[in-house]
C-alpha cells in the first residue's frame, strides 16, 4: 500500500479558500477560533487514564460565517464509531506463528499467530539461547482467531535482558512453533 503524502500548503489553502467564500455581512461574521498545524494521532489507554492527541495536523479550526459553519479536525465522541477494524473477521483455518516484527527490535516486538479453535491451554516462553527461561508472556487458555503479544525486551521480574538473540516458543494443543528474536540495544 502506498502511502500518499500530502503537500503542507494544501490544508491551508483549503481552509482560506472556504474561508474566502464564506458570505460576510460584516468584519465579525467570519472567524477562526482555533488554529493548529498537524499530521497525525491517536488514542492511548491504560487501566486509569487515556491521552487522546494529535500530532503534525494539517488544520484544525472552526470557520464560521453569516450563514455556515465549518469545523475541521475536531475530535469527534461518537459512541460505536468504526475504528477501521473489522469486526467479523474469519476465523483462521490452520493453526499459524507469524514471525515477530520488528526483527532485530528495540525496544520492543510483537509476536503473533493463528489460532482455528479455542485452546485450553497456550503457552508462549522466551528463552536466551542457554535455554534460560526469560519470561513466560502467554500461560492459559485462548479463543479462537488471530492472537498478539508485544514483548518489551524485560524478564519476568521487569529488568531489561542484554541485547542478544533470544527464542521464542509457542506450544497449544493444536500445534508447537519457534522463532528466534534479535534485540538490539
Amino acid at each position: 500500500m502506498k502511502h500518499r503524502v500530502p503537500n503542507p500548503l494544501c490544508a491551508p489553502l483549503l481552509l482560506s479558500a472556504t474561508l474566502l467564500l464564506l458570505p460576510a455581512a460584516s468584519p465579525a461574521a467570519s472567524s477562526i477560533t482555533r488554529a493548529v498545524v498537524g499530521a497525525g494521532g491517536g488514542t492511548a489507554a491504560g487501566a486509569t487514564a487515556s491521552v487522546r492527541s494529535t500530532v503534525g495536523q494539517a488544520v484544525i479550526g472552526d470557520a464560521v460565517g453569516a450563514t455556515i459553519s465549518i469545523g475541521a479536525g475536531w475530535w469527534l465522541q461518537a459512541p460505536g464509531a468504526t475504528s477501521g477494524v473489522p469486526e467479523d473477521l474469519p476465523l483462521p483455518l490452520v493453526f499459524r506463528a507469524y514471525p515477530n516484527h520488528p526483527n532485530p527490535f528495540n525496544p520492543r516486538t510483537t509476536l503473533a499467530f493463528d489460532l482455528p479453535q479455542a485452546a485450553t491451554r497456550v503457552s508462549l516462553r522466551l528463552y536466551d539461547l542457554h535455554g534460560r527461561l526469560v519470561t513466560a508472556l502467554i500461560d492459559g487458555p485462548l479463543p479462537a482467531g488471530r492472537h498478539g503479544v508485544v514483548w518489551n525486551g524485560a524478564d519476568d521480574a521487569g529488568r531489561a535482558v542484554a541485547s542478544g538473540v533470544y527464542v521464542s516458543v509457542l506450544e497449544t494443543p493444536l500445534g508447537r512453533a519457534s522463532g528466534k528474536l534479535t534485540l538490539v540495544r
